[in-house]
């Protein structure tokens, strides 16, 4: 229910927020060639493309690494972020959170979506397990799978609903070298550096998904107003 997935979302957040401080870096390399270069102290906690990954852990131990990358000069950047996600400073709280889960009556889900720790589908069983959840702490997003799972799909359309662009990027990136398998991406809401109205970034939106052969409720758009067709 929402209530619960609300109840859990602030749990999982105020667990995160009790741990030390951390840093998580982004890192132009393939997952094989980065293993090999990658501390003890750090993990691997997103894998967002071919040659994009991000790596997680102590804040001092990712700035070592940094200069290290660089020294190589091999692209990275280090992310707007407190704590160090998806790595191992998450292990602490990770039974409190599962038990946490445990005490939620779970529903099969009726929207099929794509899960971050497989690269595929979501089925039932995980969905209903609090391991499941549990692990979404702490193993490695598996976005760059998930994306490639998704062009399978028939002339598939990308929409980012958060604020920016990031993963509209990535998804670009992503399809780059693909051909005849993707419609379009778009991100609802405008990035910071975009000068452009919130307004207008929702209707341009709007109205590239109507071209790319999304249907609008325009009923519901319109609702309150009085319109013609031209």
């Amino acid at each position: 229910s929402l209530e619960d997935a609300l109840k859990l979302v602030a749990i999982r957040g105020r667990l995160m927020q009790q741990m030390p401080p951390g840093a998580m870096l982004g890192v132009h390399l393939s997952e094989e060639k980065l293993n090999p270069l990658l501390p003890d102290q750090l993990s691997l906690a997103a894998v967002n493309g071919p040659s994009l990954v991000v790596v997680s852990g102590p804040q001092q131990t990712v700035h070592t690494f940094k200069e290290k990358l660089e020294e190589k000069e091999i692209k990275n950047r280090l992310l707007h972020t407190s704590h160090a996600f998806h790595s191992a400073m998450m292990d602490p709280v990770i039974g409190e959170f599962q038990e946490a889960v445990a005490g939620i009556s779970f529903n099969q889900p009726r929207i099929p979506y794509i899960s971050n720790i497989t690269g595929t589908w979501v089925t039932g069983e995980d969905a209903a397990a609090p391991q499941y959840w549990a692990d979404h702490l702490r193993k490695t997003v598996q976005f760059a799978d998930g994306i490639m799972e998704l062009l399978k799909e028939n002339n598939p359309v990308f929409l980012e609903l958060g604020p920016g662009n990031a993963l509209a990027t990535i998804v670009r990136k992503i399809t780059s070298g693909e051909t005849g398998t993707i419609t379009g991406v778009f991100n609802l809401v405008r990035h910071p550096d975009e000068e452009i109205s919130d307004h207008r970034q929702l209707m341009d939106k709007i109205g590239l998904l109507w071209l790319h052969g999304i249907n609008i409720d325009w009923h519901v758009f319109y609702e309150g107003e009085k319109r013609k067709r031209i």
